[in-house]
């Protein structure tokens, strides 16, 4: 017998989603997150807002991966047609962010 949730749609085992169910509204706070943080300071770089205390906590981003989250604010990002490729210089921002170690998967 399928199981009803309470608007009516049938819920069986086969149906499976490994993603977040509140992922859009994760993006969202994360991007909202980078641009106050870009208002304060523009020089500083995408990963290692990623990478911050304040975005892996409020904006639920301990749930996905360092990249997944460096995509969503890439695009917010003031400087990105200015920004060299490669690995990104030590933090010297304004800004002091407490920035989680990489994680060893």
């Amino acid at each position: 017998m399928p199981k009803y949730l309470p608007d009516g749609q049938i819920i069986t085992k086969e149906v499976k989603n490994y993603r977040p169910a509140n992922e859009i509204e994760d993006r969202i706070r994360c991007q909202a997150i980078a641009s106050t943080l870009w208002e304060f300071d523009s020089d500083i770089h995408p990963n290692h807002i990623a990478r911050s205390k304040i975005l892996q906590r409020i904006g639920n981003g301990a749930q996905y991966d360092l990249s997944t989250i460096t995509e969503w604010i890439a695009d917010l990002d003031p400087q990105k047609d200015y920004r060299k490729p490669g690995r990104p210089p030590k933090p010297e921002d304004s800004i002091k962010l407490e920035i989680t170690p990489k994680s060893k998967k």
